[in-house]
């Protein structure tokens, strides 16, 4: 079956998982081996104000269980830590580490430097205008890795 709608999806999926696996990729030859898109998007919630596995697991979408097996890793890798929360002596703080904000800032970076080689392939203008195209078929805010649920928003 020879479907546009299909062939549409799967490019945009293929150019999202090409930019990820490029991502990944290069996090790992500096140091950060098996990072994956979703502990980037469980450190952006946490920066964005999650403090609890709880929270964590909203904003994504997921369980609390799967929350709490990828802030583990997190904490086991020293991208998050746990702190004493000041106003429930029973509750612990979920924050970013310095390793955390890192590895962040460096993923940020190596996806502008991709956006730059697309730009060298097919124009800075071509770039754009796919930019401004999906933004137009979209909406105009991008997707939030911090807000609740935004997983399950795409996916379902």
């Amino acid at each position: 079956m020879d479907s546009p709608g299909v062939r549409l999806a799967l490019l945009l999926l293929s150019g999202y998982q090409r930019l990820v696996d490029e991502v990944t990729g290069e996090l790992a030859r500096q140091g950060h081996v098996d990072f994956r898109s979703s502990h980037e998007y469980a450190l952006t919630a946490v920066g964005a104000g999650a403090t609890t596995i709880s929270e964590v697991g909203r904003r994504l979408g997921v369980s609390k269980q799967a929350a709490a097996k990828t802030v583990g890793l997190l904490v086991d890798r020293g991208y998050l830590s746990r702190a004493e929360d000041p106003d429930d002596a029973r509750s612990t703080r979920l924050e970013l580490t310095p390793s955390g904000r890192e590895v962040s800032r460096l993923g940020a970076a190596v996806f502008d430097t991709l956006r730059a080689r697309w730009a060298e392939r097919v124009g800075l203008e071509g770039v754009e205008e796919v930019e401004r195209l999906l933004g137009d078929l979209v909406g105009d805010a991008p997707v939030d890795p911090g807000s609740p649920g935004w997983v399950s928003q795409v996916a379902g």
